[in-house]
């Protein structure tokens, strides 16, 4: 990963060798094989050989047929990833030769690994990481990685050496498996995009998907325990069947075998992830549903009664002004109210 460019202004990092910079307008991550860049992410231009950093503290190989997506300020006076503590973050694509070296780091790193492999050497240990990981390495840690195969794509992060930061780290390197890989590489995407479009509003927007970056780094840094990650895997599995299936009658019994659990086992589950009871949820997932057809179609109440598992209209809009404290033609009107006040 290039650390540093003339444009992108980092916290504490160490100088750099100058790197050229172009600025082609790309609406989307070009493939590794077009020389591309995207406006507000900046990579190191095509050079006939690698460019070579070196510092004091490090050295970055990077091949010519790499490409590197940085995340930047939204603008000179907003400073959001400064805020949240990110030195600097971007989506890479990485050739082989690639190579990085640090002794030791000056800022805590969070690699996801989508595609390719590759070795990382520490002081008493070397690891792989493969598609699907995540590497977490804390500041002070000296430390080599380069590629294993013919590619590498990876979303990361440089995070500020500081109190925020620091306690989410263990005291060594560590890879396993990521729980939020997806979630991380849309958000950055999404940063691509937006600040392509270099709207007025913008910042606000750009703002709004570092602080979405950060709760996700800080959900992966934070695992749950295996066993809470099972739970959550077979409650969203049942709630899946369950949406796919909102006319049935359901009951606890069918819903605990759905999930493979005892009454009591999905109750004490559901209890502990989402704060109600199974029925409840069930109840929940038929009046969003519900709501969803009031406001989009124009569905008699027997039609939607009928859609949601409920026997007649009466029964349905007894259940909706219960959960929702209002009727579903009262609910409807809002919804057309503000729907013409949009238009």
């Amino acid at each position: 990963m290039m650390m540093r460019t003339d444009h992108i202004q980092m916290r504490r990092a160490p100088p750099c060798s100058e790197v050229q910079i172009t600025y082609p307008g790309i609406p989307r991550l070009a493939p590794v094989s077009e020389p591309a860049i995207l406006p507000g992410i900046r990579k190191k231009s095509p050079m006939s050989s690698a460019q070579i950093i070196r510092t004091s503290v490090e050295t970055v190989i990077i091949p010519a047929a790499s490409r590197e997506y940085f995340l930047t300020q939204p603008a000179p006076n907003v400073h959001c990833m400064d805020d949240y503590k990110i030195m600097l973050a971007g989506i890479s694509r990485l050739t082989p030769g690639y190579f990085a070296a640090r002794a030791p780091s000056y800022f805590n790193l969070i690699l996801y690994c989508h595609r390719g492999s590759a070795l990382v050497k520490g002081v008493n240990q070397t690891l792989k990481i493969r598609p699907g990981d995540v590497m977490m390495i804390p500041t002070g840690s000296t430390y080599s990685y380069e590629l294993s195969g013919s590619r590498w794509d990876i979303a990361w992060a440089h995070l500020i050496d500081s109190p925020e930061w620091n306690p989410l780290f263990g005291a060594e390197p560590a890879i396993r498996k990521a729980q939020w890989a997806p979630q991380v590489r849309k958000i950055m995407e999404s940063y691509v995009e937006e600040a392509i479009t270099r709207r007025p509003d913008s910042p606000q927007a750009l703002k709004l998907c570092i602080q979405l970056l950060v709760f996700y780094l800080k959900r992966e840094l934070c695992p749950a325990a295996p066993e809470i990650i099972a739970a959550r895997e077979t409650l969203q599995a049942l709630w899946g069947n369950v949406h796919g299936n909102l006319k049935h009658k359901w009951t606890v019994e069918e819903l605990a075998a759905a999930a493979g659990l005892c009454k009591t086992h999905l109750h004490r589950l559901c209890l502990k992830l989402h704060k109600t009871t199974p029925m409840n949820m069930v109840t929940a997932m038929r009046m969003e549903q519900a709501a969803e057809m009031l406001s989009f179609t124009n569905y008699t109440l027997t039609m939607i009664a009928d859609g949601i598992g409920y026997e007649n209209a009466f029964a349905f809009s007894k259940a909706f002004k219960r959960y929702a404290g209002i009727s579903p033609k009262e609910y409807r009107s809002k919804q057309d109210l503000l729907k013409n006040h949009i238009i």
